[in-house]
């Protein structure tokens, strides 16, 4: 049963066509490193299966010939020499092949990166976002998906929040949310 803000993936074939991507944000070392040290409320365990149902999702993208954006953050200036091992993605090394990584460099996918002209210029009007976090990078990227015209919907079982609790509030808040294994099963 589809809860009252899922939602269910529609690729129509008329002119009025949804053109969907899968938006992945920050799955990357520093992530998992703050969940579990800094933040201290998020398992190593739990980090596991969000980037599996993230690699899950990425490689039904690909075998549907959907986009696939990996947004990592990317640090500049003096801060750069950080960008090797702290920022190294840890998604599978196919599905890094099957996405194109694009750098961003703020909580926003869109932030001063390559995403909006690359989404626009394949016709894309609908987004499927996960990542780490949803409090900061998901719900910003969302929001900015909506303001410039986007269809946004959160896969809430492929984003992880600072904490369980704050997880739960936000997935509450999304307008559109579906999970992974639903989106899997629209993708067959």
């Amino acid at each position: 049963m589809i809860g009252k803000n899922e939602i269910r993936l529609c690729i129509m074939t008329s002119s009025n066509e949804q053109r969907p991507a899968l938006v992945v944000l920050d799955m990357i070392a520093i992530a998992q490193f703050l969940g579990k040290h800094v933040f201290r409320t998020i398992d190593s365990a739990t980090f596991d299966q969000a980037i599996s149902r993230n690699n899950a999702l990425i490689s039904a993208f690909s075998a549907k010939g959907l986009p696939v954006f990996i947004m990592n953050l990317e640090l500049t200036g003096l801060l750069k020499s950080f960008n090797g091992r702290l920022f190294r993605p840890l998604l599978s090394n196919e599905a890094l092949a099957a996405g194109t990584v694009l750098a961003k460099h703020g909580p926003s996918g869109f932030a001063q990166s390559e995403l909006y002209e690359r989404l626009t210029a394949q016709n894309i009007n609908a987004l499927y976002v996960t990542g780490f976090s949803t409090d900061n990078a998901v719900k910003k990227t969302v929001a900015d998906a909506e303001q410039l015209g986007f269809e946004a919907v959160v896969v809430k079982d492929a984003s992880l929040a600072r904490n369980s609790e704050l997880q739960a509030q936000m997935i509450r808040d999304f307008d559109e949310v579906i999970s992974a294994e639903r989106l899997l099963r629209e993708l067959e």
